[in-house]
């Protein structure tokens, strides 16, 4: 894609390299708009000169480090690359989580550099278009809202539904004072599943807290102008929020929430709350997407007061037809707990954009499904969808299988053969472990992604295809990058829109719900009459931590079913680890591994009482070790055994 050069600064801890990249940029068409070698410096020219790509070492000079910097870019909406000699994990996951453009690690090439910064340039620029698609879309929807035949509570649900997709919630509410009539209000709904809101009564609520609801005192919403969050606990958020909204939060046990106040004409102040049970669930990058979308809510809060002025609250209606489809589909994944229906919301924001996707997240966690909610949510429903399993074909065959040969190509290819990619022609194709895809296949793949065209093994034409490409991996591909093993121009473009599926362990609260629905499942396919499972299996279900997810839990209540005579499953067929935490590449015990000094200290040990204590001799400790007594003897002292055999 032919791209117009942007303005480039450069932060660089050592002057010879900035130097050094100052000339490959600028012979590459590129302007470099300034150089710092601290955070401090590059704040000042970032803010003054308003580059379009920033390049960013890690190491800088003063205390704050690139990733610092990283962060505050990402405020500033200016891309950025790091560039970094160091590739350990703890770093590479902390400038992961600032979000760049591209990650460079040295020493790299000077085309190696200019690729990265043409793929910054072209995520940035689709980027910028998502979003003003996204904010066309959000007005249109609020217009449409305004324009129906709905009551006031209805309407104020129906935005919230919009903004669901883009902010998190678990409560939403509003609250309206002031106008001409000097009338007030406020109201609020609880998510309950994917498309189901419960409408809170103030004097349900009342009944079931115990507690006078409202009765403290807060300031109201006119005091803010712009969207602010924050974490609940910390009490700054509650004591600048109506009491009545303070108390309903607390009520609920909400601990994070995400503010945006809405002016709505005629001295009306209206607020939007948007609070979720997970602390930390609002983060920067929602408070700034907020403030993008304020002054379309702005104006489709007013279109919609002024036609609900003299409204009266009503019932809300049973889901509608487009919400009953969406539901469908999400078939097959089953919970309703905070973190799966964020994902769900992450799906719908993707899936019309025919954007790439790429899915991460452990093995059992429901990649596949996933990718087939993504296809049938998105304008391809009614085109193929193809899986391939990147790990499951050698690398001699895995390019006949994507890319199809013709007639004659190799020894045995006795007639054409259509590749994945052209079977997936007008349809979605999903990559499963492509971290497994061999290097000489990941540049063909990076082909495909960037020319949308495919050239069979022995022809010599092209064939061009229109396809929706979703990728998975359980893999972390960023340190697959850093150690050789996988491209980082293809991550990249792979990268666009990145999903992370929660492992089981962190969503235990749809355990019960998945048990039920494996049960149902098992007992149609099988006849047997198990119906229910009984609160002690239960909870040993809850207490393990499901290493293999999803795919164990059903295993292991498929290995128990099967052994059951009741109509009530009382025992589960855990692994022997039971109930106890299984190391997980992501789990503490990682952080409980031995040093050598305690691993020697306890093998003497061990040597020590199998000989009884003995020290020298034919069957003392010494012989077996091999080792002279005297040194075995330091080595005992060293290490703190006081006698033989403690």
């Amino acid at each position: 894609m032919q791209m117009t050069k942007k303005n480039v600064l450069i932060v660089e801890g050592e002057h010879i390299e900035a130097i050094d990249l100052q000339l490959i940029v600028e012979k590459a068409g590129y302007t470099v708009t300034g150089i710092a070698h601290s955070v401090h410096q590059a704040l000042e020219l970032a803010e003054k000169r308003q580059p379009h790509l920033a390049l960013v070492d890690i190491k800088l000079q003063g205390v704050k480090t690139g990733i610092d910097l990283g962060r505050m870019l990402g405020l500033l909406n200016i891309p950025f690359i790091f560039l970094s000699t160091n590739c350990n994990p703890d770093t590479l996951e902390a400038a992961k989580r600032t979000q760049p453009y591209g990650c460079l690690f040295k020493p790299y090439r000077a085309k190696e550099l200019l690729i990265a910064m043409a793929l910054a340039e072209y995520r940035h620029e689709h980027h910028i278009e998502g979003l003003i698609r996204q904010q066309s879309l959000i007005s249109d929807q609020l217009s449409a809202i305004a324009a129906a035949d709905m009551d006031l509570p209805e309407r104020l649900l129906a935005v919230g539904k919009i903004i669901q997709a883009y902010l998190p919630f678990d409560y939403l509410g509003y609250e309206w004072y002031g106008g001409n009539e000097g009338e007030s209000g406020r109201c609020g709904y609880q998510r309950v599943g994917l498309n189901e809101y419960a409408r809170i009564a103030m004097k349900g609520l009342r009944e079931c807290s115990g507690t006078d609801i409202g009765s403290g005192v807060g300031q109201g919403p006119a005091t803010m102008r712009e969207p602010v969050s924050g974490n609940i606990s910390t009490g700054e958020l509650t004591r600048r929020i109506s009491s009545v909204q303070a108390d309903i939060i607390n009520t609920l046990m909400m601990e994070s929430l995400l503010l945006i106040p809405l002016d709505a004409g005629n001295g009306t102040h209206f607020s939007m709350y948007l609070a979720s049970r997970p602390a930390d669930t609002h983060k920067e990058k929602h408070r700034e997407l907020a403030s993008r979308l304020q002054a379309g809510l702005k104006e489709g809060i007013r279109r919609i007061l002024g036609v609900n002025r003299c409204s009266s609250p009503g019932s809300i209606h049973a889901r509608s037809g487009a919400a009953a489809e969406t539901a469908g589909a999400f078939e097959g994944i089953v919970g309703n707990s905070p973190l799966l229906l964020r994902l769900f919301e992450e799906i719908r924001q993707v899936a019309p954009m025919d954007s790439t996707v790429l899915i991460l997240g452990e093995s059992g966690t429901g990649k596949e499904k996933i990718a087939q909610s993504i296809h049938r949510l998105s304008d391809r429903k009614t085109g193929p969808f193809v899986r391939v399993n990147c790990a499951g074909f050698p690398p001699s065959l895995i390019e006949s299988e994507l890319f199809g040969h013709e007639k004659g190509a190799f020894t045995g290819a006795m007639e054409r053969r259509l590749g994945k990619f052209e079977q997936a022609n007008n349809g979605t194709i999903f990559l499963d472990e492509v971290g497994e895809m061999p290097l000489e296949s990941q540049v063909k793949l990076l082909r495909v992604l960037q020319e949308r065209e495919i050239e069979r093994i022995g022809s010599q034409t092209t064939t061009s295809i229109d396809i929706r490409i979703i990728a998975a991996t359980n893999r972390n591909l960023w340190q697959e990058v850093a150690a050789g093993r996988f491209r980082q121009d293809l991550y990249y473009r792979l990268n666009v829109f990145p999903i992370e599926l929660p492992p089981l362990r962190d969503r235990a609260g749809d355990i019960c719900k998945l048990t039920r629905h494996f049960i149902a499942r098992f007992g149609q396919r099988t006849g047997k009459k198990v119906r229910d499972i009984h609160p002690t299996a239960l909870l040993q279900l809850e207490k393990y931590s499901w290493p293999g997810n999803i795919r164990e839990l059903e295993h292991v209540l498929e290995r128990s079913l099967v052994l059951c005579k009741e109509e009530v499953l009382e025992m589960v067929m855990l692994p022997p680890e039971g109930c106890s935490e299984i190391s997980t590449p992501r789990s503490e015990e990682r952080s409980k591994i031995k040093s050598l000094k305690e691993m020697e200290k306890e093998y003497l040990i061990a040597v020590l009482k199998s000989c009884n204590g003995r020290l020298s001799g034919k069957k003392g400790a010494a012989s077996i070790l091999g080792i002279p007594s005297s040194t075995l003897y330091s080595k005992l002292i060293k290490l703190g055994i006081k006698s033989p055999g403690e």
